[in-house]
This record gives structure tokens, sequence and C-alpha cells, in this order.
């Protein structure tokens, strides 16, 4: 899966997980934050609203740090010398306090904030992948086999498949797909920062994989709950998710489209006083309504 920026000049991806272990006897998923950045660029993260990177917990300073990519590419952390500080946690879980100085990640490092957690991937766009090979209706049938004989959970080399996965794929070749796994399909969501311009996605234990290129979409059974999660203007994304190991796209719903849907949906909840948890039922409601108003047509990939 090829992706691209809607910023052609921009040429290096970063994706930042952001993770916490409030109330959890495990670290939580809290969310993911994707960017195309220039060397250079600053990254602000703080409890402040106006903060690139959104962490609205007690015990982040309002502007808490930044990160910037350096010439070299290496993501720089740096701390703004605030109350609980910045953490880097190595490969052995050692930590390392900045104290108002800055360094650079290291393989396998991440950033420790408390109890926050935030792991910072970055990649030049040029190596995430190319677009995939143009296959006759044979040579699909013949890539997905490998797939589906592979009984999908016992899939591995992610990344190879799927650089060689093909650019699009005839009905005919997933008919193929639905008879041979024996599974049910599942249909998923999951936003993205990136416009992807390849319809699969291969996943093994290492992650999911676009075009070689590691991706870490965050499904959900609601679009509007993976926006919820998702920082920044994405698009949205429809799938059709094959026993965990692949995902096809059938719709992509550009980020203009998407933020007029979300405006429309917090609206018709501001008419109508209710908890946080009816509330975030109503929207997530109200936005699938929406999408279903535009047609299975009008946004579907061909």
């Amino acid at each position: 899966m090829f992706i691209v920026s809607r910023e052609q000049a921009l040429a290096w991806r970063l994706c930042v997980v952001i993770q916490d272990d409030f109330g959890t006897p495990n670290d939580r998923l809290a969310g993911i934050c994707e960017f195309v950045i220039d060397p250079g660029q600053e990254l602000h993260f703080g409890r402040s609203p106006e903060q690139d990177i959104v962490l609205r917990y007690r015990t982040i300073a309002r502007r808490h740090g930044h990160l910037v990519l350096d010439e070299d590419g290496r993501l720089v952390v740096v701390d703004h010398g605030t109350l609980h500080g910045i953490f880097i946690t190595d490969v052995e879980g050692e930590h390392e306090a900045l104290r108002s100085r800055e360094r650079a990640l290291l393989p396998g490092e991440f950033i420790t904030l408390i109890q926050v957690y935030l792991w910072c991937s970055v990649q030049e766009m040029s190596s995430v992948g190319r677009a995939g090979p143009s296959l006759d209706l044979d040579d699909q049938i013949v890539w997905l086999r490998g797939i589906s004989h592979a009984k999908l959970d016992k899939v591995r080399g992610a990344r190879e498949l799927s650089q060689s996965a093909p650019r699009r794929f005839k009905p005919e070749a997933l008919h193929y797909l639905e008879k041979t796994l024996g599974k049910p399909r599942e249909t998923l969501w999951f936003a993205s920062a990136f416009e992807l311009e390849q319809k699969i996605l291969c996943k093994d234990r290492s992650g999911w994989f676009a075009a070689g290129g590691h991706v870490a979409p965050m499904f959900s059974k609601e679009p509007f709950v993976t926006l919820m999660m998702t920082h920044g203007e994405p698009f949205l994304y429809k799938l059709e998710v094959y026993g965990e190991s692949l995902a096809i796209i059938t719709h992509r719903y550009p980020p203009e489209l998407v933020e007029r849907l979300r405006a429309a949906a917090l609206e018709s909840v501001s008419e109508n006083p209710m908890n946080s948890a009816q509330e975030r039922e109503w929207r997530c409601l109200a936005f699938t309504r929406l999408l279903s108003a535009l047609g299975e047509k009008l946004h579907a990939w061909d």
C-alpha cells in the first residue's frame, strides 16, 4: 500500500502511539497520532488543546515538551523543565531523566511521562513502499491462495506480502478468498492522517503493513470511535477484515468530508442534553447515519 501525504514536499512520517496505565492492570492504548514532517519542524505535546499532541492527564503540564526531527532523520525529545519531567526508557527498562535537556531517541527507546508512554517511529516517506503490481485475475487468485492456505492467523512476512499485493482486487478474486477461508469477514473502520493508495493491508505478529511500510490502524466497529482516537484531519476508511491478517479497503472518505460530518454529528448532540455515555452513543449513531446518507457507491474504492 503506497502512502502519500497531501503535502508532497514533506518527506518524513512520524507515528506516535500513546499508552497509559491508569486504572488498568496492563498498558492501555489511548491514541495514535500521525504526522508528515520536515527536518527542523517541532511537534509540541502537553495538556493544552493548542498542542500538536494533546495529553489530557493531570500529571502532564500544559506545554510539557516537544519533538523535533534533525537533519539525519533522528527524533529528538526536548524537555520544557516541567514539574514531573520527561524520562527516556531504554530496552532494558532503565530510565534517564532529561531535566530540561534534549536527546535523540535510540532504537527501542520510548518516552515516559509518569504513567503515560509515547512510542515514536519515524521513517522516510519514500521508504514506505510503492504501489503494488497490476495483476490479472489469475495472478490475483494465486496471491490470495498463498494467504488463505496459510490459514491467515499463521501468515508470516506481512511486510513482503504487502509489497507484492495487487493494486486492486477484482470481485471474482475476492469471491475465491471468501469461499476458501471458511471464516466470516468483519466490517471495521479506521482513520489515518495519510491517503492510502493501495487497498490491501497485511498483518503478522509484528503488526500491520501497507506496501512494506508499518502502519498502526485503530480498528473499530463504529466509524466515529476511530475518529475520536485519531488526531488531526484524517482520512476515514471502511474495510473488510479476513481472519485478522488481511484487510481490504472498500471505501475511502476524504478529510474535508469527514470533518464536515463530524461537526454535524456534534451539533446534533448539543441539542439533546444527556450523560456522557448517552452522548457518545448518540454521536456514533448520528455520524453513522450521515455516512449512510451519502450512499454506498459515492466513496467506494473502485
